[in-house]
C-alpha cells in the first residue's frame, strides 16, 4: 500500500463491526466499495485485451492546471487514454447539467468532472508533445447499468456489454505496444500523494471493536488455531501465524492512522484476541520493521502506511 485511503479504513471498520448498515458511514463505505470493485473488474478487462507492453497506470492523482484523480491512464505511441469507471446499478441519466441515478440526484456532476479530468490530462500530454492524441472513455461497468444523456461530449460513453468491442476498436486504431519515457516522466513529475480525510476512532468506539484474527481470503473470523498456522473453517485456507501477525499489524496501523494509537505488542495482541503468543509478534515483525526499545515493550514504526 503506497497511500492511505478512506475506503480501506471504512472497510476495516465494517469488518470489525464498527459500521452498521443503518449508520451514516455505511453509505460512504458502500459507494466506495462499489467503486473499488468496478475498478478491479475494469483492470482485468484491460489486462486481458490490451497489449502486454501497454503502460497501465491505476488510481493516480495529478496537479497540473488543476487537480484531478484518474481511475486508469493508459500510455501508447503518442496517445494517452483516460478511462473512468462507474459501477452504478440502474439507469444513470444526465440532463440539464445534473446527474441522476434511478431518478435521484447524485452529489456531484459526473459529466462535468469527466470533462475537467480530460482537460487536465490533455494539457499535461500536450506540455510534453503537442501532437499527442488524448482519448477518454467513461465506462459504466455494472451489468445493470443504463446511461442516458442530453449533452454532446468529447469522451466515449460505454456500458458493460460494449467494453470488449470498445477496447478492441481503440487498440486497432492506436498503437499501445510502446510508449514514450518522457510521457511517463511527466506523469510521475506531476503526480501528487493525495491523502483523503481520515476518521478518528475514540476510546469508546475501541471498546466495541470486534477482536480476533480473520482469514485474508474470505474475511471469516472462524479460524482454528494450530501450532504454526491458522485454518479457516469457511474457505479451508491455511495461513501461517507469521503472515497473520503481519495482517493484524496492518489492520491496527490502519485503524490507528489518525489517532496515532501505539503499534505495540500489547495492542496487536488485543486486536487479535490473543490468538497467537507475543513472542510470535517479535519474530514475525522484526524482519519487516525496525523496533525501538521502550521499557519492556517494543514499538513498531508505522512504516506500512508511510512508504
Amino acid at each position: 500500500m503506497s497511500k492511505f485511503t478512506r475506503y480501506q479504513l471504512l472497510e476495516e471498520m465494517y469488518l470489525r463491526d464498527l459500521i452498521t448498515k443503518d449508520s451514516k458511514l455505511y453509505r460512504d463505505y458502500y459507494w466506495r466499495k462499489l467503486g473499488a470493485e468496478g475498478e478491479q473488474e475494469m483492470g482485468q478487462f484491460l489486462q486481458q485485451y490490451l497489449p502486454k507492453q501497454c503502460q497501465i497506470i491505476h488510481d493516480i492523482t495529478f496537479e497540473f492546471s488543476g487537480k484531478t484523480q484518474c481511475d486508469f491512464l493508459l500510455l501508447g505511441d503518442r496517445v494517452w487514454w483516460l478511462v473512468e469507471v462507474k459501477n452504478y446499478n440502474g439507469v444513470m441519466e444526465y440532463k440539464n447539467n445534473q446527474s441522476l441515478l434511478r431518478g435521484e440526484a447524485l452529489r456531484s456532476d459526473q459529466f462535468a468532472a469527466m470533462r475537467n479530468r480530460q482537460r487536465i490530462i490533455e494539457n499535461m500530454a500536450h506540455s510534453v508533445d503537442p501532437t499527442t492524441k488524448v482519448i477518454a472513455s467513461m465506462v459504466f461497468i455494472h451489468p445493470n447499468s443504463e446511461v442516458k444523456w442530453d449533452s454532446d461530449e468529447q469522451f466515449t460513453i460505454i456500458t458493460r456489454n460494449q467494453i470488449k468491442r470498445h477496447l478492441q476498436t481503440v487498440t486497432e486504431k492506436y498503437n499501445f505496444n510502446n510508449y514514450s519515457k518522457q510521457d511517463l516522466e511527466a506523469i510521475r513529475r506531476h503526480q501528487i500523494n493525495f491523502k483523503e480525510e481520515g476518521l478518528t476512532i475514540d476510546e469508546n468506539t475501541w471498546t466495541k471493536i470486534r477482536k480476533g484474527c480473520r482469514c485474508p481470503n474470505c474475511q471469516s473470523y472462524q479460524l482454528q488455531v494450530k501450532k504454526k498456522y491458522m485454518y479457516c473453517l469457511e474457505c479451508k485456507e491455511k495461513i501461517s501465524k507469521a503472515d497473520m501477525v503481519f495482517n493484524v499489524y496492518k489492520q491496527l496501523s490502519l485503524l490507528s492512522y489518525n489517532d496515532k494509537r501505539p503499534i505495540n505488542r500489547c495492542n496487536i495482541l488485543n486486536l487479535a484476541a490473543q490468538q497467537f503468543a507475543d513472542s510470535v509478534i517479535t519474530r514475525s515483525l522484526k524482519s519487516y520493521h525496525i523496533a525501538k526499545s521502550n521499557g519492556k515493550n517494543y514499538y513498531y514504526h508505522n512504516y506500512y502506511l508511510q512508504k
